[in-house]
């Protein structure tokens, strides 16, 4: 049997990293233990699980909704990501999903009333950036607000509103609404490994 202690010393042998060459690796390894002429008595399945680290809080803090305050949350954002190494295209267009989503949540979630604060919290999750924006606005569903035509606009067809969504979703890679009868969350997720927004959200 090539047997669990052998498995073992292989895999240290390989390293980590990817896991397809970690894969490989073993492969290549058991095909040197058997001999040319033995025979495959079962299937063999090697699955790789890679640990990422536990995601890191760069900054938690909350906001009264009042006109106005979704430039600290701006400000504060950006005062966490400084060490953090983010393109600046990618910091203003995370800035500018910021903005819209304390908005939102400001005026909508909570209709501007102060005692009902506006929580925001920045993760560091892998080679993913999260911000989470939450208002005291219950879990309402997230309405769905037909992509701006410019044109519609101005004929009356459509509201003067409604670019709030949609340039969120265009400013990250990923938005996720969540909430509880108490609580209502967006959450914003921006990739830091190269792939940049693609305006899709899930």
């Amino acid at each position: 049997m090539f047997g669990g202690p052998r498995l073992a010393a292989a895999m240290a042998e390989a390293g980590g990293g990817d896991g397809g060459r970690l894969i490989r690796a073993l492969l290549e390894r058991l095909r040197a233990f058997t001999a040319a002429a033995a025979e495959q008595e079962d299937d063999i399945t090697l699955v790789a699980i890679r640990r990422l680290p536990a995601a890191v809080e760069l900054a938690d803090f909350r906001l009264e909704s009042a006109p106005g305050n979704e430039r600290e949350a701006i400000a504060r954002v950006e005062l966490a990501l400084a060490g953090e190494g983010l393109e600046p295209a990618q910091m203003e267009q995370l800035k500018t999903a910021v903005a819209e989503a304390t908005m939102n949540a400001m005026e909508h979630g909570n209709g501007f009333r102060p005692e009902l604060p506006v929580d925001v919290r920045l993760l560091r999750d892998g080679d993913a950036l999260r911000v989470e924006v939450t208002d005291r606005g219950s879990a309402r569903p997230m309405p769905e607000a037909p992509e701006p035509d410019i044109e519609a606009k101005l004929a009356g067809e459509q509201t003067p509103r409604g670019w709030g969504l949609f340039l969120i979703r265009n400013m990250v890679d990923e938005m996720h609404v969540s909430g509880d009868e108490h609580h209502h969350t967006v959450e914003l997720v921006l990739r830091t490994d190269g792939g940049g927004s693609d305006g899709n959200d899930a």
